[in-house]
């Protein structure tokens, strides 16, 4: 950054962005402002992106919309149906909760590892590990009724979360290596395709499975991503010397106050959003014969609430 001495009764713009790469930008205007009590010239730059970029972000955003569509579209119709394979409220909690837990003890791990296992590699594996996983869930009902079609159910929707895990993982480490003058931006847009996801995931579940029952659901959403996973085999870009350094270390990571405050902020807000998922079918259910429709209205005002706050957050995240 080059600094010089501001002038008494004037004010002296200097300039700034040293060592920044604007290939991909274009200026747009001049904002005077005072860095460390001397004023700065700051470049506001309108950030055009490279066809490379754009397709990252397509495959990002969808592979984020299906991810969290094969979360929620179990919501409207699982606790019912596993009541009547013999599963108590406890157990399809846990069924539901395992996912989460999975994916919250796995995703660190991931982490550490990406610059071994490369962000590409794992982002492909991962999703492909879900699409299969969706695939399997949809034929669960078939088992014996109580310990048997409990513990499948668990295992697979373990499976399927260490599958998020690793997409979200390599996922984030892309957007951070591609998009380097514009993280929050696009991590922020990104984000409206999982509110998007969560909020007609419930919906496209209820209607697929007033249709065809327990597996069509699962089967249509799993044959989409997995035809999905194999379309990213040519268009993900390969990985890069940036992305294969090593990792940092968590205790340092830990010592930051900043994210037990992301950390806390996302697990009230996960659990706020979710605690409802087990039971919320079956007590609509005693209410009217309707209820996978008004569990699906229930789910969606929330999300709607959530998608609304959005649009406008990305643009200043980068500020």
């Amino acid at each position: 950054m080059l600094n010089f001495e501001n002038n008494e009764g004037t004010e002296e713009e200097l300039l700034i962005l040293e060592n920044r790469n604007y290939k991909s930008c274009s200026k747009v205007n001049d904002n005077v402002i005072k860095e460390n009590g001397i004023l700065v010239k700051e470049e506001k730059t309108n950030y055009v992106y490279t066809r490379e970029q754009k397709v990252l972000f397509i495959c990002i955003a969808l592979s984020n919309l299906f991810q969290y569509i094969s979360w929620s579209v179990l919501a409207p119709f699982f606790p019912t149906e596993a009541a009547r394979l013999d599963a108590s409220p406890t157990q399809v909690g846990l069924i539901f909760g395992i996912y989460s837990l999975v994916q919250c003890l796995s995703s660190p791990v991931f982490g550490k590892f990406l610059p071994v296992i490369g962000a590409r590699f794992m982002y492909i594996a991962g999703y492909f590990l879900t699409a299969g996983c969706n695939i399997v869930f949809g034929f669960l009902d078939k088992l014996d009724p109580g310990l048997e079609f409990v513990i499948f159910c668990a295992v697979t929707r373990s499976l399927e979360a260490l599958g998020t895990a690793a997409v979200l993982t390599a996922g984030m480490s892309l957007i951070a290596n591609k998009f380097p003058d514009a993280i929050g931006q696009v991590m922020g847009t990104v984000e409206v395709f999982v509110g998007v996801g969560l909020m007609i995931g419930p919906f496209i579940g209820g209607v697929l499975y007033e249709i065809g029952g327990y597996t069509l659901p699962f089967a249509v959403l799993g044959g989409v991503m997995l035809l999905h996973s194999f379309l990213l085999l040519f268009i993900l870009p390969l990985d890069d010397e940036n992305i294969r350094t090593q990792s940092g270390s968590y205790i340092w990571l830990l010592s930051i106050p900043g994210t037990w405050v992301a950390t806390s902020a996302s697990f009230i807000g996960a659990a706020s959003a979710t605690f409802l998922d087990p039971t919320l079918s079956p007590e609509l259910e005693k209410l009217s014969s309707h209820y996978v429709h008004w569990h699906n209205s229930t789910k969606r005002s929330l999300w709607v609430c959530y998608n609304s706050n959005i649009p406008g957050l990305p643009r200043y995240c980068d500020i």
